[in-house]
C-alpha cells in the first residue's frame, strides 16, 4: 500500500511539472524526451508501476468495471491533430474524457513501453477527433478562467458562432447487469455565441429567440423552405443558416443607416 501511494505521488509530480513544462510544448512530446524517460526510469526502479497505477491516476473518478465508457463517439483511441502554440500535431492517439473533461495522449518510450499521459489543457488551442474541431474555452472568453472545449460548428464569422459541448455523467444505479454503475449515453448542448456569451439554442424556438423581432420571420421562412428540421440539422446545414442571419442582419442594419439619414 505504501509502494502504491509513493507510486501515486511520483505520477503527480510527473503530471504537475514535467508535462505543463515540458510535454506539450516540444515535438519530442510524441517519442518521449530524455527527462521524461528518466522519469520513469526511475519510477520503475524504485516502484513496481503499471497500467493500472496510471489509469487509476488518470482516472480516479471511476473504476474500469463500469458499464459503458466516459469517452467522446468511442472508447477505442482516435487518430487527432493538437494545436499548441501555433504549432500542429498530426496523427496523434487521442481520448476525450467527457466526466472529467480531459484530454489523453497516449504516447512510447524509447523503450516501446506505453504511457498514458494527461494533458495539460491550459496549454492545448485546439484539437480535432475525427475531422471534429474543438477549441479551448480561453480562445472564446478570455475575460474568463474556465478551462472547457466546445465543439466549433461553424465559426467563420467572430461575433456569431454555433459551438456543441458534450457530456457524459455517471449513473450511480445498480443492479445485477450494472454492479459497478454505468456511464450515461452522450449527450450535448447547442450554443449560439455572439462574441460576448453563450446562448442555449437545442431548439428552433430558441435559436430564433436570439434574433430582433424583424429578423425572426425571414429566417423562420428560409429554415421552412430549405426543409430543414432543427433537430437534425447538418453541419452545412447550420453553416448556410448561420450565413444567411449574418447577411441579413447587415441588410437590416444598412437599411436601419439610411432611415436614419433620412429622418
Amino acid at each position: 500500500m505504501e509502494n502504491r501511494r509513493m507510486a501515486l505521488n511520483l505520477l503527480y509530480l510527473f503530471t504537475c511539472i514535467i508535462v505543463p513544462l515540458n510535454l506539450v510544448a516540444q515535438n519530442q512530446i510524441f517519442q518521449s524526451d530524455s527527462a521524461v524517460e528518466e522519469l520513469f526510469k526511475i519510477a520503475e526502479r524504485y516502484y513496481p508501476l503499471n497500467d493500472e497505477y496510471i489509469n487509476g491516476f488518470v482516472y480516479p473518478v471511476r473504476g474500469s468495471k463500469i458499464a459503458g465508457d466516459p469517452y467522446f463517439n468511442s472508447s477505442n483511441w482516435l487518430d487527432g491533430t493538437l494545436y499548441i502554440n501555433e504549432t500542429e500535431y498530426k496523427h496523434i492517439p487521442l481520448k476525450y474524457n467527457l466526466i472529467n473533461d480531459e484530454l489523453i495522449l497516449k504516447t512510447k518510450t524509447r523503450q516501446d513501453i506505453v504511457r498514458l499521459i494527461v494533458l495539460n489543457k491550459a496549454q492545448v488551442d485546439s484539437f480535432k477527433i475525427e475531422a471534429l474541431v474543438f477549441i479551448h474555452s480561453k480562445n472564446l472568453f478570455r475575460q474568463e478562467d474556465n478551462q472547457e472545449f466546445y465543439q466549433e460548428i461553424c465559426g467563420k464569422h467572430p461575433n456569431l458562432k454555433i459551438l456543441k459541448r458534450y457530456g457524459k455523467r455517471f449513473i450511480d444505479t445498480y443492479s445485477n447487469s450494472t454492479p459497478y454503475g454505468k456511464y450515461s449515453a452522450q449527450k450535448n448542448d447547442t450554443y449560439l455565441f455572439d462574441g460576448k456569451k453563450l446562448i442555449l439554442v437545442n431548439s428552433e424556438k430558441a435559436f430564433l429567440g436570439c434574433f430582433e423581432k424583424s429578423a425572426r420571420e425571414p429566417i423562420k421562412d428560409y429554415i421552412r423552405k430549405r426543409s430543414i428540421q432543427y433537430k437534425n440539422i447538418s453541419v452545412s446545414q447550420f453553416n448556410e443558416l448561420v450565413n444567411y442571419c449574418v447577411e441579413l442582419i447587415a441588410k437590416n442594419n444598412e437599411t436601419s443607416q439610411e432611415l436614419k439619414s433620412m429622418q
